[in-house]
């Protein structure tokens, strides 16, 4: 009760003669209500920007928010980078660093080094993605100028470098990791490819078919032939 005593006077010196501090029987304290809902009730009057303002002047140990029960403690402070030119904002529940925003905006989970707008380290359990496209999508296949690889040529680009063309090798996915908006589209650019495969493949059947089936009748004639020239 001393502290919050403190910060009364502290704020109450802060804010002049419209200071409007309230403490009820019950203990809790309001800073401008007359009705305070919690130990320490602050209402802004709507026009401030800032209403509570946590200030440590040192650029060394930052400011820091602790929160606890019984057992655990968890805290949000502000950690300067070395030499104090930049600053994060940490959550840190317990023991563990659960989540950091730097001064560029980036957040890292699980990873005090966010390296983009969201760096996780761990698993993602999500019902489902949007992922922005950042390259065209692979229709252009279709088109009657695109070059398609023959078959040969395809299966000779595997026998000599082991992985699909256009699709970066396991050892590469494995040093840079998959950019999954690229990845999906070139695998689909590859089922679109596969499908032009399976067209011609189909077409082939079906004019061997035609063969097969002309070739049967020549067959039948020239039995009938030996047949009669038999009799």
């Amino acid at each position: 009760m001393i502290r919050i005593k403190l910060i009364i006077i502290l704020l109450g010196v802060t804010l002049g003669t419209s200071a409007q501090i309230t403490e009820l029987a019950n203990g809790n304290v309001g800073i401008g209500t007359t009705n305070p809902l919690n130990k320490l009730h602050v209402k802004g009057d709507g026009s401030s920007k800032q209403i509570l303002n946590i200030h440590n002047p040192s650029n060394v140990n930052g400011a820091t928010i602790r929160l606890s029960d019984s057992q655990w403690n968890s805290v949000i402070k502000t950690t300067p980078n070395s030499g104090g030119v930049s600053e994060n904002l940490d959550f840190i529940v317990g023991s563990k660093h659960g989540m950091r925003i730097n001064e560029r905006g980036d957040v890292g989970i699980g990873t005090l080094a966010p390296d983009a707008k969201l760096t996780i380290n761990g698993n993602i359990h999500a019902k489902e993605i949007k992922v922005d496209l950042n390259v065209p999508a692979p229709d252009y296949v279709f088109k009657e100028d695109y070059k398609l690889k023959s078959l040969p040529e395809v299966e000779s680009f595997i026998k000599a470098n082991g992985h699909l063309p256009e699709i970066a090798s396991a050892k590469e996915f494995e040093q840079n990791g998959i950019l999954l908006g690229q990845l999906d589209m070139m695998l689909l650019k590859k089922i679109e490819e596969l499908t032009l495969y399976t067209i011609q493949q189909q077409k082939d059947i079906k004019q061997q078919n035609s063969k097969i089936e002309h070739q049967q009748k020549e067959i039948e004639k020239l039995q009938l032939l030996l047949r009669q020239l038999s009799k």
